[in-house]
């Protein structure tokens, strides 16, 4: 029997932003992962024709009342992962505009487990609730998951609407979604696996 290869696995790729209006103040963070696929479609001739179309295949928000951008950020990915966690069939890639969740996942969360949970000169750790949370399901056994850096607010598709969904603003959202020519089967706000949730903490 063949051994199964990392690149063997197909690769999910997600965006996550976080954001909130003031620090500390009510925001939210939004998760996309959009897809391109082949479908069948009538030519103006009236013949079958094969062509290339984008899907969302995830779309989801969460708002909280009080939180800062950072809680956010780090909330956005674990939300990510959580799913990775449910489903270790597949490689993720998952990309954040925030330079903060990306060099926690990639270097200081290890530095500051093997440290019992304690910066250097024994500052304490923002956020270390998330962070610890986050740390679990980086250790997820068999998890193969890339938090990798984009640029925000850069014209980047997909970061553009997962800060639409961060900012709960539908507008933008629903604009890129029809000058991308992008396919909704449903909107996502029917979707079953779509939950909308307001937080208080």
């Amino acid at each position: 029997m063949k051994k199964l290869e990392v690149s063997d696995l197909e690769k999910l790729t997600f965006y996550t932003d976080g954001s909130s209006r003031g620090n500390p103040g009510p925001g939210g963070f939004g998760v996309i992962r959009l897809n391109n696929e082949f479908i069948h479609i009538l030519n103006y001739l009236g013949n079958d024709e094969l062509v290339e179309r984008t899907f969302v295949k995830t779309a989801y928000k969460e708002q909280c009342e009080n939180t800062t951008n950072n809680r956010e950020e780090l909330k956005a990915v674990i939300y990510v992962l959580k799913l990775a966690k449910e489903d270790l069939s597949y490689q993720y890639e998952i990309f954040s505009d925030s330079m903060y969740v990306v060099q926690i996942c990639n270097d200081w969360i290890w530095k500051w487990a093997a440290n019992g949970w304690i910066r250097a000169k024994n500052k304490p750790i923002e956020n270390l609730d998330l962070i610890k949370e986050l740390y679990d399901l980086l250790n997820t056994e068999f998890l193969m998951a890339e938090i990798k850096k984009c640029p925000g607010h850069a014209g980047v598709l997909e970061n553009e609407l997962a800060d639409a969904l961060a900012t709960n603003d539908m507008t933008k959202y629903d604009k890129l979604i029809d000058k991308n020519h992008i396919i909704e089967e449903e909107p996502f706000w029917f979707d079953k696996n779509f939950v909308e949730k307001i937080k208080k903490i």
